[in-house]
């Protein structure tokens, strides 16, 4: 109720021809939980309850904060806007947003393949410590080294290390046995 009354304050405060309402204004505001909250007013949603904040930030991407106007204790206005803030949306090409489409889905879709199927939670770390250095791929349970052409298969230990060259092969060991050590102090489930 008192984010209404503000809010209906801050609207007849403005041009009678503005369609801005209290849009861009920053609030202070306090709710009942005792959370204080700052930030520049991006969206009102009279029916739905729900306040939508543009919080600061110092990098360009920006953080939102919607709340409820019903758990709003107290909201004090700091400063307007100099101007009206411009409420046309700038042109979009769809050809971008289809580009961003794909290369997220394609993203997705890589990262679900790095995902063991039925296999431990430290035979899945392994393949994501190993990973940060070698391409790696799931074959049912066998991490595959796709470079290297080396497997890793269960119990996923050094001798279970597999390829035809030696050299990469005692690298891959030597690898597999440290990060053994490191994940769950050398206790595994297999």
């Amino acid at each position: 109720e008192q984010f209404n009354q503000a809010y209906e304050e801050a609207i007849s405060k403005t041009s009678k021809t503005s369609k801005t309402g209290a849009i861009d204004y920053v609030v202070q505001l306090k709710t009942k939980f005792g959370e204080n909250v700052k930030g520049n007013i991006f969206n009102y949603d009279r029916k739905g309850h729900a306040l939508t904040l543009k919080e600061p930030a110092d990098s360009p991407k920006q953080t939102f904060r919607i709340i409820n106007t019903e758990y709003i204790d107290t909201i004090n206005i700091i400063s307007k806007p100099e101007i009206p803030p411009n409420l046309e949306l700038e042109p979009y090409n769809i050809q971008n947003i289809q580009a961003f489409e794909r290369k997220a889905l394609h993203a997705a879709t890589e990262d679900a393949k790095k995902i063991g199927v039925g296999v431990s939670k430290e035979a899945q770390q392994l393949f994501d410590a190993v990973s940060k250095t070698y391409r790696c791929s799931w074959k049912e349970k066998t991490i595959l080294l796709v470079d290297v052409g080396i497997s890793i298969e269960p119990p996923y230990t050094a001798d279970s290390c597999f390829g035809s060259n030696d050299t990469a092969v005692n690298r891959v060991k030597r690898v597999v046995n440290g990060e053994r050590s490191k994940i769950n102090g050398g206790n595994w489930t297999t």
